[in-house]
């Protein structure tokens, strides 16, 4: 298990923007997940924020890294919730979530938090049951709390991809693609606790609908002009034979 220390930390970020005190501008964020976050490349997840990532597959887990951790961050994101509704019930979870959460704030007083919603899982139907169980729990732990956020991931419980193609063979760890879903989950998360704008994607299907409107407008402008001329010309006959 990896655990982040102060001099680790300081070479993490050794290739980021810094002030006239060699201190990095981009705020920082701790990200502690499990095996299904270990293919989110932190260097890549947001290019705003500077993030030390380290795996812990439970929430005691996640408590001692967090009570070992030498570095300062502005934000601190646990995914664990999927793994631990395996061997505890939903209160059990939320016990040891807000015991994870109170670790956070009293340890980094600054610090906010995002609790990362559990993932879709097909291998056990009691564990599913669960996993739904809990979201709701801590949706509702967190509603009015300015310190810790909730990253939902019900997108890829629910959403127009279906939970098969998100997850591998063993109907639990993520496929490429369903990493891909988490993994934007978590920066809108980030960004949105940090006050980070989300720029817009240009992307290949943006330009040609861009290309496709400037196409059109001419046409429907040519188009209304014919259309405009045509009534004034059966007007003026009408008013003639009238």
């Amino acid at each position: 298990m990896y655990l982040p220390t102060q001099q680790q930390n300081e070479q993490h970020f050794a290739n980021g923007s810094f002030n006239n005190e060699g201190k990095s501008n981009k705020p920082t964020a701790l990200f502690i997940g499990t095996s299904n976050t270990d293919r989110i490349n932190e260097n890549k997840l947001s290019t705003a924020v500077d993030i030390t990532k380290t795996t812990a597959y439970t929430l005691d887990e996640a408590y001692e890294v967090i009570s070992t951790a030498q570095c300062s961050p502005d934000v601190v994101i646990i995914h664990s919730l999927t793994n631990d509704v395996k061997n505890n019930n939903p209160n059990e979870c939320m016990d040891k979530l807000q015991m994870v959460v109170e670790s956070i704030s009293s340890k980094w007083k600054e610090a906010k938090t995002i609790v990362s919603l559990t993932t879709p899982r097909l291998d056990n139907r009691l564990h599913r049951l669960n996993s739904e169980i809990i979201d709701g729990l801590v949706k509702r732990r967190y509603l009015d709390n300015k310190d810790v956020y909730v990253s939902d991931n019900s997108n890829m419980w629910h959403g127009q991809v279906s939970i098969q193609q998100l997850l591998n063979e063993d109907k639990f760890h993520l496929s490429e693609r369903g990493t891909s879903m988490l993994a934007s989950n978590i920066k809108n998360a980030l960004h949105t606790v940090l006050g980070i704008k989300v720029q817009q994607r240009n992307n290949r299907y943006s330009r040609s609908t861009d290309r496709a409107r400037q196409q059109y407008r001419p046409q429907h402008r040519q188009s209304f002009n014919n259309y405009h001329d045509h009534n004034e010309q059966n007007r003026v006959k009408f008013k003639r034979t009238g």
